[in-house]
């Protein structure tokens, strides 16, 4: 299914010939996602090169975090190399306290980890083309 086919609202207006189509180009690596709502300063080049040096199929962007804060955020849980087990959208209570991990993995010193042992996403990610693609071919259902 194309990005096209999802944004329809109704009143004519289409993602027609989107970018997501476009992505089938051979020249085409990566697609980088940006949310629309930040505002921060970051070099994407320097973002998606370390994407494709470390052989990553999806790169998400990251702060480390205190817990005051952290709640607010997606956060992460990883394993001791930074790969990702688990994402959590805004978790509350004992779903929060387990999404805490030792941020020292991600450079910190053990003394600034203990203040900041969440990792919330940035909300830029990176990822394969061909993974991306085949992402968007399944149709998923929410169940609430």
């Amino acid at each position: 299914m194309a990005l096209s086919c999802v944004y329809n609202f109704g009143n004519g207006v289409k993602f027609g010939d989107g970018y997501v189509e476009g992505a089938r180009s051979k020249e085409i690596e990566d697609v980088l996602i940006l949310s629309g709502d930040h505002f921060y300063r970051m070099d994407y080049m320097d973002f998606v090169q370390n994407h494709r040096q470390s052989g990553a199929d999806i790169t998400i962007s990251y702060l480390p975090t205190d817990d005051r804060h952290a709640s607010d955020f997606g956060l992460m849980k990883i394993d001791n190399k930074g790969r990702i087990l688990s994402f959590s959208e805004k978790p509350k209570g004992q779903k929060f306290k387990a999404m805490a991990v030792d941020t020292t993995v991600l450079g910190l010193s053990r003394e600034e980890a203990k203040k900041k042992p969440y990792i919330t996403s940035m909300g830029a990610y990176v990822f394969k083309k061909e993974i991306i693609l085949n992402l968007l071919s399944y149709k998923f259902f929410f169940i609430n």
